[in-house]
This record gives C-alpha cells, structure tokens and sequence, in this order.
C-alpha cells in the first residue's frame, strides 16, 4: 500500500480553497490542481508499506496523537514551494505553522523506530496544484492578493490515508485515524 499520514480538512474549508483554485487556474491552466476532495496537510509521506507496518504506524500515530490537544487553525495565506520565483508548488497556510510543526515532528520521532527517516523539516500547507509548466506568476500573485482566506477548522485527528495512483490522479482513502486529545 501507498501511505500517507494527513490532517483532513472539513468540507467548508475545501470548499473554500475550491473556490480559490477556480479563480486562479486561468493563471497556471497546465498546473496539475489538486481535486477539491483530496485536500489536506500531509505531515508525512510513508510510501510503499506491508499491512505489518502499517499497523506499528497505528500505534506510532495513537502515541503521538495521545500527545496533543485538538486546535483551531485559520487559513492566512497563499504562498510557493521553493519560491514565488521557481514556483513548483502552490499553497494555502494557515495560522499554527508552529503547533502542526510540533505534532509532524512528534511524529517523525515516534516513526523512526519503524525504519522512517526523521526528516525535521516540515511546513504546514495544503497544496493547491503543483507547477511543472509555464505560469503567469506575475498574474497569478496579483490575483491571490484579491482574495482573503478566512476559514478556520478544528484538527481534531491524524489519518492513515492510502494513496492509489489513478489516470486521472490519486484516489485517496483514510484507512485508520485518531483523534488528538480534547482540551
């Protein structure tokens, strides 16, 4: 299985970001966008797993789950991987950069007993499209600069997703999730 662990994203908020995309995709036409339904913040990406491992994934996920209050997030702005001048990623933030920081990297400790690298470079983001062709980003950044964000959500829980690459993009499904501590 190709895995992945995520915060999922409520509708409203996906619906909001969908709003967005739309708005922008005449900027980057050739972009590869990202459907509305597969939004989220990936904290990391497991690749090709065995169910065996899966399930010590579980219990690395319930123990840093088990570490964190549920919060509120805000999304703030729109921005670019590696930079606004060699777009390869474009994305949606939000305000808890530095609280979703410490629940990736709780979970990159509790994962490297598992064979995982321990990467501790991480920025919060929900990826709209990734950029592999020509984009009016000049445009495109005077348009982003139209558009407030003002969507906030609760991250209640972490979820195990499986990632299964289609002609038509990835399909995504949630095969396990925990829920983060109720404050």
């Amino acid at each position: 299985m190709r895995l992945f662990i995520a915060l999922p994203l409520p509708l409203s908020i996906k619906e909001e970001l969908s709003r967005a995309q739309d708005r922008f995709k005449q900027f980057a036409p050739a972009a590869g966008w990202v459907r509305p339904d597969n939004l989220h913040i990936t904290l990391k990406f497991l690749g090709d797993t065995d169910n065996e491992q899966a399930e010590k994934i579980k219990l690395a996920m319930t123990k840093t789950a088990d570490e964190f209050d549920q919060i509120t997030a805000v999304l703030s702005e729109f921005g670019f991987f590696p930079s606004q001048h060699r777009p390869k990623v474009f994305f949606a933030a939000t305000d808890q950069q530095t609280q979703l920081q410490k629940i990736a990297f709780a979970l990159e400790k509790n994962l490297a007993g598992l064979g995982f690298t321990e990467e501790q470079r991480f920025v919060s983001h929900i990826t709209l499209c990734r950029i592999k062709n020509a984009v009016d980003v000049e445009a495109l950044a005077a348009e982003i600069k139209k558009v407030k964000l003002t969507g906030s959500f609760s991250v209640k829980e972490i979820a195990l997703v499986k990632s299964t690459l289609k002609s038509r993009g990835p399909e995504y499904q949630t095969v396990f999730s925990v829920q983060l501590k109720t404050a």
